[in-house]
């Protein structure tokens, strides 16, 4: 039996909520069986950690009180995903993307390329 490899995804996100939500409902519904997803969250203040806590319970959490920025924010994901999961990949994601089952990710709203 061929073993399937960890993958954890990693977002960071600051007041994107909405966004955020769309990424987790389209994560959540890949059919892909062995990944963790971790949001950082750098000080949202509209209420992106609730949403997370309410509708993703299976999302691992890390809060900063304060936006410390996208390159810190991705090492605080990629330290606890090594340190926690031992993952065979990481998969750095924006909270304004979604992920669908044929392609690896496709930005809302831009489902076609203008060809010049």
């Amino acid at each position: 039996m061929k073993k399937i490899p960890k993958v954890c995804v990693v977002i960071v996100n600051w007041n994107l909520r909405d966004y955020l939500e769309k990424c987790l409902k389209s994560l959540r519904n890949t059919n892909y069986a062995n990944f963790e997803v971790i949001v950082v969250d750098n000080g949202s203040q509209d209420g992106s950690v609730e949403m997370i806590r309410k509708k993703f319970p299976e999302v691992h959490l890390i809060i900063n009180e304060q936006n410390l920025g996208y390159v810190k924010g991705n090492n605080q994901g990629i330290k606890f995903a090594l340190e926690k999961f031992n993952p065979d990949y990481i998969v750095l994601a924006n909270s304004d993307i979604e992920f669908i089952q044929k392609k690896l990710v496709e930005r809302p709203g831009s489902n076609s390329r203008k060809k010049s």
